[in-house]
């Protein structure tokens, strides 16, 4: 990924939502982002509401679980 990239996660696998939190918050290269930072992106809230497997999981009214990570630029990974 490009510095200052995104990485989403959805899963409706609690297991699985957790072991996407704990790689990426344990790498380097990831921040996780913040509550304010996640209300302010449209692709995050997309793809819990708007795409087909997200429909799917809340038809089955079964519990959806993202997390969005940023890719720090290389600057700041250095220093990690």
């Amino acid at each position: 990924l490009k510095p200052n990239a995104r990485l989403y996660t959805i899963t409706d696998v609690e297991d699985l939502h957790q072991w996407h939190l704990a790689k990426c918050n344990a790498h380097p290269m990831f921040e996780q982002l913040s509550e304010a930072e996640l209300k302010s992106d449209k692709a995050a809230e997309a793809m819990v509401t708007e795409t087909e497997e997200g429909k799917k999981v809340a038809r089955a009214g079964n519990a959806k679980y993202s997390a969005v990570f940023r890719r720090l630029p290389d600057e700041e990974v250095e220093g990690r």
